[in-house]
C-alpha cells in the first residue's frame, strides 16, 4: 500500500508490504493488554465501595441512573449496585433467553431497544448462571479492543500511519473507553457501530477520490472501474451500522444525516445518481427499524422507537434541573412511578412526561435557554478525575522524537542537501496540507523548525515533571491512564484546526454536533458525549502526526516505511 503524499489518497492497487502494517500489530497488543487487563482486574462497577474517595473512578453522573445505597452492594442480589438502566437490559436479557420476548416485570415491552439485550441474552444462554454476567462483560472487552483498532484505522485513513498509531495508544488507555467496558450500558456497541460505518464511509471516499484523479482514459472506462462506481454496497453497509445502532440507542439515528449531508455536498454527482445514494443511506436502516417498529405497533398501537424518550426529555425539562444540573440526584424513577400512582399503560407514562416537559418550555422559556446553556457546560465538564498528564506528556514525547531523530544519510544525499540550502524549495507535507518552504543543512535538518524542536523539547520537560510530581504526590489515581479533560481541551481545536486534503472533517464535527442536540434536548449524560470522544481522539491523532511532519528531518521516504 502506497501513500500518495500529492493527493493523500491510498492507492488500494499496489500490493501492500507488510512491514508498513507493523504499527497495527503494536496498537492490537498494546491494546489487548490494557483492555484485557482492565476487564480481569478493575473492581466490579456494581460494588459500591469502588466508588468512594479511595478507590479508581468515582461513578460519574453519566452512568444513567442513580446510586443505590451503601448497603446495596452488600445485599443477596449482585446487581442492587448498578444503574437503573444496566439492571433493566439485564433483565430483558434473561427475558428474552428464557421466554422469547422484551419484556420487563412491570410490563414495559418497548421501553428499551432491542439490540443490546439481544446481545447480551446470546451470552445468557450459553453460559451458567454465576458467570454470564462475566462473560458479557469479557465481550465488551472485546468490543472495546475492536473500538481501538477501528479508531487507529481511521487515523490512519485520515493521515498517515503514525497518525493510526498515536489514535490506537490513545484509545487503549482513554479511561472512559475502559471503563464503558465494565457497564452493563449499550454504549460500547454503538462506538462500535458507529466507527465501523465512519471507517467503511471514509474508505469509499478515498476510493472515489482515487477513481477521481485517475485521468487515463483506459481505467476510468474499464469495466472494474465502471462497476466501482454503480457499487453503493459501502453506502448500504453504512445505513445497516447505523440502524443497528438505533436500535441499541435511538438518537444514533441523527448519525444517519451526517453521512447524507456529506454525500450530497461533496460528491457533485447527478441528481439521479444522488437519488440512488440517499436511497442505499437510507433503506438498509429503514428496513431495520421498520421491523421493530411494526412490532411496536403492533402490541402498543404505535410505531415508536421507544418509550423512554419522554423520561429523559422530563428530566431536560423540569423545575429541578437548575438546581441539580449535574444530575447526580435525579428523578430516574418517574417513570415507573407516574406509571404506578396513576395507573397508565407504558405509552400513556411516556406522553404525560412530554406533555410535562414542554409545558415547562412553554411556561419558563427564560430558564429553559439558561438551562440550555448549563448543559453544554455540564456536558463537555469530565466526570472522570484527571489520572494526571500523561496525554501530553506522550504527544510531546512523539514530537520530540520526531523533531530531533536524524537518519543517515549517504554522501550523494549529503551533498544534494548542501546544494539545496543555497535556496529555498518546495516540499510536500505528508498530512497533505500543500508544500513548504524548507531551509536544509547538509545533515537534512531543517533550520526554520529549530525553535519549534526546543520549544517541544521544553514542553516534554514540563510535562514529565509535572507528571512525576502527580505520581509522587498523594493523589490515589496513579494509573497510566487517559482522562477525558486532556482529550478535550486538545481534541476541539485539533477537529476544528488540522488540516488535510480528504474532506472529513466536516463529517467529523457533524457527528460531534449531533450528540451535542441529543445532550441540549434531554438530558447532558457524560457517555452521550463518550460515544464521540473517539473522533476527539483521531484529531489529536492527525494534528499531532501533521506537527511531527512540520518537524521531523526532511525524508526520502513515507516516515512508516522501511
Amino acid at each position: 500500500m502506497r501513500l500518495d503524499q500529492s493527493r493523500n489518497i491510498v492507492n488500494s492497487d499496489d500490493p501492500i508490504n507488510p512491514r508498513q502494517h507493523q504499527w497495527l500489530m503494536a496498537v492490537a497488543l498494546f491494546a489487548a493488554l490494557t483492555h484485557g487487563g482492565y476487564a480481569f482486574f478493575a473492581p466490579d462497577p456494581g460494588d459500591m465501595e469502588r466508588f468512594s474517595d479511595s478507590n479508581l473512578i468515582s461513578r460519574p453522573n453519566g452512568t444513567g441512573g442513580q446510586s443505590s445505597p451503601p448497603n446495596a452492594a452488600r445485599s443477596a442480589d449482585p446487581l442492587a449496585a448498578r444503574s437503573p438502566d444496566e439492571r433493566e437490559y439485564l433483565t430483558l436479557a434473561v427475558s428474552l433467553s428464557e421466554t422469547g420476548e422484551l419484556r420487563l416485570p412491570t410490563g414495559e415491552v418497548a421501553k428499551r431497544p432491542p439490540l443490546y439485550p439481544a446481545l447480551l441474552s446470546l451470552i445468557q444462554r450459553s453460559q451458567p448462571p454465576e458467570t454470564w454476567h462475566s462473560a458479557a462483560i469479557l465481550m465488551q472487552s472485546l468490543l472495546a479492543w475492536c473500538n481501538t483498532l477501528l479508531i487507529a484505522l481511521i487515523a490512519a485513513k485520515i493521515a498517515d500511519a503514525r497518525a493510526g498509531l498515536i489514535a490506537g495508544f490513545i484509545a487503549a488507555l482513554y479511561a472512559p473507553l475502559l471503563y464503558l467496558q465494565t457497564l452493563f450500558l449499550t454504549e460500547t456497541v454503538v462506538i462500535f457501530l458507529l466507527l465501523a460505518a465512519t471507517l467503511t464511509f471514509i474508505a469509499t471516499i478515498i476510493s472515489e477520490n482515487a477513481a477521481r484523479a485517475s485521468n487515463q482514459p483506459t481505467s476510468v472506462n474499464s469495466p472494474r472501474h465502471a462497476k466501482a462506481s454503480r457499487s453503493k454496497l459501502p453506502l448500504a453497509m453504512v445505513s445497516a451500522l447505523i440502524g443497528l445502532a438505533t436500535l441499541a440507542r435511538p438518537n444514533a439515528v441523527l448519525f444517519l444525516f451526517p453521512f447524507a449531508a456529506h454525500q450530497l455536498w461533496h460528491m457533485r454527482k447527478k441528481p439521479r445518481h444522488l437519488l440512488i445514494d440517499a436511497i442505499a443511506l437510507t433503506l438498509p436502516a429503514a428496513l431495520l427499524l421498520g421491523a421493530w417498529t411494526l412490532r411496536n405497533q403492533q402490541l402498543l398501537g404505535r410505531p415508536t422507537l421507544s418509550t423512554i424518550g419522554g423520561l429523559n426529555l422530563y428530566l431536560g425539562h423540569n423545575s429541578d434541573f437548575a438546581s441539580n444540573p449535574g444530575l447526580d440526584h435525579a428523578d430516574y424513577d418517574r417513570f415507573d412511578r407516574v406509571r404506578r400512582e396513576q395507573h397508565l399503560t407504558e405509552l400513556q407514562t411516556d406522553d404525560l412526561l412530554k406533555r410535562e416537559a414542554f409545558q415547562f418550555i412553554a411556561a419558563n422559556p427564560r430558564q429553559m435557554l439558561l438551562n440550555t446553556l448549563t448543559k453544554i457546560k455540564v456536558w463537555f465538564t469530565p466526570t472522570i478525575p484527571s489520572f494526571g498528564p500523561l496525554l501530553p506528556l506522550i504527544l510531546s514525547g512523539i514530537c520530540l522524537v520526531a523533531g530531533w531523530r536524524r537518519r543517515p544519510t549517504s554522501s550523494s544525499q549529503t551533498s544534494q542537501a548542501g546544494a539545496e540550502q543555497k535556496s529555498p524549495t518546495f516540499t510536500p507535507i505528508n498530512a497533505g496540507v500543500g508544500p513548504t518552504i524548507s531551509r536544509d543543512d547538509a545533515n537534512g535538518i531543517n533550520q526554520e523548525a529549530l525553535p519549534w524542536r526546543w520549544l517541544v523539547t521544553i514542553a516534554f520537560a514540563v510535562f514529565l515533571f509535572a507528571y512525576i510530581a502527580h505520581l509522587t504526590s498523594s493523589s490515589y489515581r496513579k494509573l497510566p491512564l487517559i482522562s477525558p479533560t486532556h482529550v478535550l481541551l486538545l481534541g476541539g481545536p485539533a477537529l476544528i484546526l488540522f488540516r488535510i486534503r480528504l474532506p472529513v472533517r466536516g463529517l467529523l464535527i457533524a457527528l460531534v454536533v449531533t450528540q451535542m442536540i441529543v445532550a441540549l434536548a434531554f438530558i447532558p449524560l457524560s457517555r452521550i458525549r463518550w460515544t464521540i470522544d473517539p473522533i476527539f481522539i483521531i484529531a489529536i491523532a492527525v494534528a499531532t502526526s501533521h506537527f511531527c511532519n512540520l518537524l521531523k528531518t526532511r525524508r526520502k521516504q513515507h516516515p512508516f516505511q522501511a
